[in-house]
C-alpha cells in the first residue's frame, strides 16, 4: 500500500501441502522496500488445528517470493510468532519449539539469503514468548508468560545467538512487557 492508501498488489503464497494450512503471524519490511513475513503451518481440521512449524518468507517490492523456509524438523510442533531485521536484512524469528530443554521460546537468524545462522532457545524457561523487540543496547529482548499461572520472565540475546539475561519466576497478573536501556539494565512491567 502507498503512503496515500492505495494498494500497489496483492500477492499470496499458497501452501503446496493439501494437509497443512498457513497463517501470517507478523510483518517486517526490510532495506530494499521487500518484507519478511512470519507464519505458522499448522495440520488438522480448521476447527482443532496443530501446531507443524514455524515459518519465514522473504517478498520482494514487487511482491516476488524470493524464498520460504520451514523453522525447525519437519512438523516438530512449533511455531513462529514475530519477525525483526537488523540493519543488513538478517532477520530473527521468534517462536515456540521443541529444544534440548523441553518445548520452549527459540529465536532462528536467518540471513538476507534465506540461510540460517544461529538458533537460540530458553533453557530456563522464562515462558510463552508474547513479544520480540529491540533493547537500546542492541539485543533482543523477550518478554514472556507462563502458559499457566501468574508468572512470567524476560530474556536477552544478542545477535550472536548469545543469552545476556534470562529472568523467571517474575509476576505477571495481567501480561507482562519488558523493555532494555543502552546500559542493559532491563525494565519490567
Amino acid at each position: 500500500t502507498s503512503p496515500m492508501g492505495v494498494s500497489l498488489f496483492t500477492v499470496r503464497y499458497d501452501n503446496t501441502d493439501s494437509t497443512r494450512q498457513e497463517i501470517a503471524t507478523w510483518v517486517e519490511t526490510d532495506s530494499a522496500g521487500g518484507a519478511y513475513v512470519s507464519g505458522t503451518s499448522r495440520a488438522g481440521s480448521f476447527a482443532n488445528p496443530v501446531n507443524a512449524n514455524g515459518l519465514l518468507m522473504r517478498f520482494a517490492a514487487d511482491g516476488t517470493l524470493l524464498w520460504r523456509r520451514l523453522i525447525g524438523s519437519d512438523f516438530d510442533g512449533g511455531s513462529a510468532l514475530r519477525v525483526l531485521r537488523d540493519a543488513a536484512d538478517n532477520a530473527y524469528v521468534l517462536g515456540v519449539g521443541p529444544t534440548p530443554s523441553g518445548v520452549r521460546a527459540r529465536i532462528h537468524k536467518y540471513s538476507p539469503s534465506g540461510s540460517l545462522i544461529w538458533t537460540w532457545f530458553d533453557f530456563a524457561g522464562v515462558g510463552t514468548p508474547l513479544n520480540l523487540k529491540w533493547g537500546a543496547n542492541g539485543h533482543l529482548v523477550v518478554p514472556a508468560r507462563a502458559a499457566t499461572g501468574q508468572l512470567g520472565g524476560v530474556a536477552t540475546v544478542d545477535v550472536n545467538g548469545q543469552t545476556q539475561a534470562l529472568l523467571t519466576a517474575l509476576p505477571a497478573y495481567a501480561g507482562l512487557d519488558a523493555a532494555v536501556d543502552a546500559n542493559g539494565q532491563i525494565f519490567v512491567a
